[in-house]
């Protein structure tokens, strides 16, 4: 049926995705094991309706497919940090990649004019439109039974920073879920790194020294990254 398809065009676009995104560098035990992680989040989407008409909404235009390829890579490497920083739980690993894969699901409500331009691009109303996409994901997750929690706070929180001068609520530090820290670090990340429409196109190690010198970020998730992307274990 349509589920199936549905499904069936998400692994596919997945899968070409994923393998774009093997650096040279990645270890490949853990990009394997973190793979399989984003495999399984799909899956279990897959048994809820409405989660699964969601992912497909982020693929049904140009810009949309791009969010669907970038919250592939925000999950992959949001798992390959957790696993680097030790975290052993699957349960955990889990929640993290659906959080991850479904952190940008209230984007898909933005207009593509708006998504295909960098923030520093864009007027005062449309900057304020995109900034709400943290909240309406929020929203949107309230509604699927499979959203545990963490999802909601992942959605919700990606880009909040450490001193607070992040969207949409300025938290700080404490007020920030771990887990949504480490989603704002793989998310930013994949923003620079991976081509797109607002692509900033840095080298890895450019876009982690630019984020290393923004005080935005936590200093173990930023280590964590730096030790992926020099292809240590």
């Amino acid at each position: 049926g349509v589920a199936a398809k549905q499904l069936a065009d998400l692994r596919a676009s997945a899968t070409t995705t994923l393998e774009l995104l093997r650096g040279n560098n990645i270890n490949d035990f853990l990009f394997e094991t973190s793979k399989e992680f984003v495999e399984s989040s799909l899956s279990v989407l897959s048994d809820d309706r409405a989660a699964l008409a969601m992912l497909a909404a982020l693929t049904t235009q140009e810009s949309s497919n791009y969010i669907y390829e970038h919250s592939l890579g925000v999950t992959l490497y949001s798992v390959m940090l957790g696993r680097v920083l030790g975290w052993k739980s699957s349960q955990n690993l889990f929640k993290l990649g659906l959080g991850a894969l479904l952190h940008d699901i209230g984007a898909s409500t933005i207009d593509q004019s708006i998504l295909c331009r960098r923030e520093s691009e864009l007027k005062k109303d449309e900057l304020h439109t995109l900034r709400q996409h943290p909240e309406w994901g929020a929203v949107m997750l309230k509604q699927l039974s499979a959203a545990p929690p963490e999802v909601l706070a992942i959605a919700l929180q990606h880009h909040e920073e450490l001193h607070g001068t992040g969207y949409p609520k300025k938290l700080d530090s404490t007020a920030i879920h771990p887990m949504a820290k480490l989603v704002g670090v793989a998310n930013q990340f994949c923003e620079l790194v991976l081509p797109g429409p607002a692509s900033w196109n840095l080298s890895p190690l450019e876009a982690f020294e630019q984020m290393a010198g923004s005080n935005a970020y936590n200093g173990d998730i930023l280590d964590a990254l730096k030790r992926l992307l020099k292809g240590m274990p």
